[in-house]
């Protein structure tokens, strides 16, 4: 397996393992945790299939919830209550999704830019 894809499926792995240990940490009732769990096992599974048997749709996938997970970050961040029903985050979720994010476009960059050669 190229190196580039290598990166990319531990950078995934290391957000996924964040996200768990934050929804383990935030003592949420059970079908919350067991929907953030089922979450985890599809984006491990994604990044599986992305970097072990070259389903490039599977990484398209994973671009696209990541840039939904980056805008809901931003609002977030930005104050945009009409998204969230007033709820926000605490400062340890918003932490948690902020290094989530930038692991994941860092993942997403090796996955489709990693393997250009420099001249």
């Amino acid at each position: 397996m190229p190196s580039n894809l290598k990166v990319f499926e531990w950078l995934v792995y290391i957000a996924a393992a964040i996200d768990l240990v934050g929804s383990l940490i935030s003592r949420q009732p059970w079908p919350e945790l067991i929907s953030d769990v089922v979450i985890i096992a599809i984006i491990v599974a994604l990044a599986w299939a992305a970097a072990r048997h070259a389903q490039r749709w599977a990484a398209w996938v994973l671009a696209f919830g990541t840039a939904v997970l980056a805008a809901a970050m931003i609002a977030d961040l930005s104050g945009a209550t009409w998204l969230a029903d007033g709820a926000s985050l605490a400062k340890h979720e918003k932490v948690e999704g902020i290094i989530e994010v930038v692991l994941l476009v860092a993942a997403l960059y090796f996955y489709f830019f990693g393997d250009r050669k420099t001249a």
